[in-house]
């Protein structure tokens, strides 16, 4: 499932070519996940794989991902 996935965001990407900027990029590449996740509701995940992604969730609220040359441009 996650193959096809990443197979969507690539197939979408270029037909676009070109995003104007990171966050039109991760919007796309979000979307696309969002879809995904509603598909995958009538999978199974075990206690560990849930709880791995609690916490990647947890991390990303503290601590946002940040891209130095977005830094950079916006300056």
């Amino acid at each position: 499932m996650l193959e096809r996935a990443f197979l969507e965001v690539r197939r979408r990407t270029d037909v676009i070519k070109r995003l104007p900027d990171e966050v039109s990029a991760l919007a796309l590449v979000f979307g696309v996940l969002e879809e995904d996740r509603l598909k995958w509701r009538g999978e199974k995940m075990d206690d560990e794989v849930q709880q791995a992604i609690v916490v990647a969730f947890k991390q990303m609220k503290e601590e946002p991902i940040r891209v130095e040359w977005a830094e950079r441009l916006a300056a």
